[in-house]
């Protein structure tokens, strides 16, 4: 199996992600990190990567490219800790790593997603829940 599932730089801006598990993962391990969700049972469809300055530039951390509201909201995010992990994810993907976002129903789903990270190397991992953003750690 490889990442032939995988969203890569799918233009799918979001101001704030809902149910997600968010990890900034070395690029060398996307085919890894592929096989293991997998075979965790999760559908590859509901799995975003960004990458390089395309995967920065849908991120947006400012909002300035995706026009005025945008650009406000993360004003206010900048207020919260998620957005300091925010900054982190740019950062990385300036670097040339991955930034993995898995669409997540319920809080066990968040863990056996972010177990699996862990385990590939996934650093950096954050649950956003529908009105919380909680760090997860191993």
């Amino acid at each position: 199996m490889t990442i032939d599932g995988l969203r890569i730089n799918h233009d799918a801006f979001v101001v704030s992600q809902k149910n997600a598990v968010v990890a900034i993962v070395a690029s060398s391990r996307l085919d890894d990190c592929a096989v293991a969700l997998a075979a965790a049972g999760v559908d590859l469809a509901c799995v975003n990567v960004l990458q390089g300055q395309v995967g920065a530039d849908i991120l947006d951390f400012d909002g300035t490219n995706h026009g005025f509201w945008a650009h406000a909201v993360r004003n206010l995010q900048k207020l919260g800790t998620a957005s300091n992990e925010r900054e982190n994810y740019a950062r990385a993907l300036r670097d040339g790593q991955s930034v993995f976002i898995i669409h997540v129903l319920d809080n066990a789903e968040a863990d056996d997603c972010a177990r699996v990270l862990y385990e590939h190397g996934g650093r950096r991992m954050m649950h956003f829940g529908k009105h919380v953003a909680e760090r997860l750690s191993y």
